[in-house]
C-alpha cells in the first residue's frame, strides 16, 4: 500500500508539470506575438495623407487631368503642378507597379472565362492606362520631376512601346541628367527603341552633350534611316559639336540619309562654312537629287537663306 502512494503522487505531480509547461509555452507564444504586433504597429509603412488642392485630393487631380475637357483638363494640370513635389511620391509608386497578369494571359482568360469571372481579374490595360497618365504629369512638371528618373529608366528600358514612348517624353523633359539613359537606349538591338533615344537627345539639344559619342556612332553605324534622321537632328540641336560630327559623315559611304544630312548642314548657315568643300564636291554626285540639294546648302550658307531646303530636311 506504501509503495502505491508515490506512484499517485507521482502521476498528480506529472499532470501538474505538464500544465505548468503547457502555460509556460502559451505565455512565451503570447509573448513572441505581442512583440511581432508591435514590430508591426510601428515598422509598418503608414499610409501618407494626400496632397490637397482647392480642397480635393491628389487622386482626383489626376483622374481629372485625363478629362475630355479642356478646362477640367487645365485646371487639373494647374492643380498638379501647384502640388508639385509632394505628389511625386505617388506618380512612382503608380510607375512601378507591376501587372499581376500580362496582357496576353489577360486576354485568352477574357475570351475563355464568364465575364462576371473576367470583371473581378486585375486588368493590365488600365494598370497601363494609369501608368501613361502619370508619365504625363511627370512631363508636365519637368525637372521638378527628376526624383521619378529611376522610375521612369526602368519604363524607359520596358518591352512595351508605347510606355517607352511616355516614358521618353517625361524623361526628356526633366533636363540634362536623362541624356546618359538616352545615350544607353541607342545601342538597344531594335530599331523603334533606338529611334526613341535619338528623339530623346533631339529634344534635350545642348544638354544632350554628353551622349554625343553616343551620336556619332548612330550616324557612322547607320543601321536604319528613321534612327539617323532623329539623329542628324540631335547633333543639330547639340550645336557646333554636333555640325563637326555631320559635317565628317559627308565623306562616309553612309549614312543613307545623306541628302537629309546635307540639307541640315545648309540650314546651319555661315556655321557650316567648314564643309563647303565638300558640299562641291557633292554637286558632282552622279545622283541628282544630291547634287541639288548639295548646290542649295552651298547657296544656304553663303547668303543665310535656308528656305530653300525646307523639303529635304526630313527624310520621306
Amino acid at each position: 500500500m506504501n509503495d502505491k502512494a508515490p506512484l499517485a503522487e507521482g502521476r498528480g505531480g506529472t499532470r501538474a508539470h505538464r500544465f505548468k509547461r503547457w502555460w509556460l509555452r502559451l505565455e512565451n507564444r503570447l509573448a513572441i506575438g505581442f512583440i511581432a504586433l508591435a514590430v508591426i504597429v510601428v515598422f509598418w509603412p503608414r499610409k501618407e495623407p494626400e496632397p490637397i488642392y482647392d480642397d480635393m485630393p491628389l487622386r482626383y487631380w489626376i483622374e481629372e487631368s485625363n478629362s475630355s475637357n479642356p478646362i477640367k483638363h487645365d485646371h487639373a494640370m494647374e492643380a498638379l503642378r501647384a502640388i508639385g513635389d509632394h505628389g511625386i511620391p505617388k506618380l512612382i509608386r503608380q510607375l512601378e507597379v507591376r501587372p499581376f497578369l500580362s496582357e496576353r494571359v489577360y486576354r485568352q482568360l477574357n475570351s475563355n472565362l464568364p465575364k462576371t469571372l473576367v470583371g473581378h481579374l486585375p486588368d493590365p490595360w488600365k494598370l497601363r492606362f494609369r501608368q501613361i497618365q502619370a508619365m504625363h504629369i511627370l512631363e508636365a512638371l519637368g525637372p521638378r520631376a527628376e526624383p521619378a528618373l529611376p522610375a521612369l529608366t526602368k519604363v524607359f528600358f520596358s518591352e512595351n512601346l508605347l510606355l517607352v514612348r511616355n516614358a521618353r517624353c517625361a524623361l526628356q523633359q526633366i533636363g540634362p541628367s536623362a541624356a546618359p539613359v538616352f545615350a544607353q537606349m541607342l545601342t538597344n538591338q531594335h530599331s523603334s527603341y533606338r529611334y526613341e533615344g535619338a528623339e530623346g537627345l533631339a529634344v534635350l539639344g545642348k544638354n544632350g552633350l554628353p551622349a554625343l559619342p553616343a551620336i556619332r556612332s548612330a550616324l557612322f553605324e547607320a543601321l536604319d534611316r528613321s534612327v539617323v534622321e532623329s539623329s542628324i537632328r540631335a547633333a543639330v540641336a547639340m550645336g557646333e559639336p554636333g555640325l563637326k560630327i555631320l559635317i565628317d559623315c559627308l565623306d562616309r559611304e553612309k549614312p543613307t540619309n545623306k541628302i537629309n544630312l546635307v540639307a541640315w548642314i545648309g540650314k546651319s548657315g555661315t556655321n557650316g562654312q567648314q564643309a563647303l568643300s565638300q558640299l562641291q564636291t557633292l554637286t558632282q554626285s552622279t545622283n541628282v537629287n544630291l547634287r541639288n540639294v548639295a548646290t542649295l546648302a552651298i547657296t544656304s550658307i553663303q547668303t543665310g537663306d535656308s528656305a530653300s531646303l525646307t523639303p529635304f530636311l526630313y527624310d520621306r
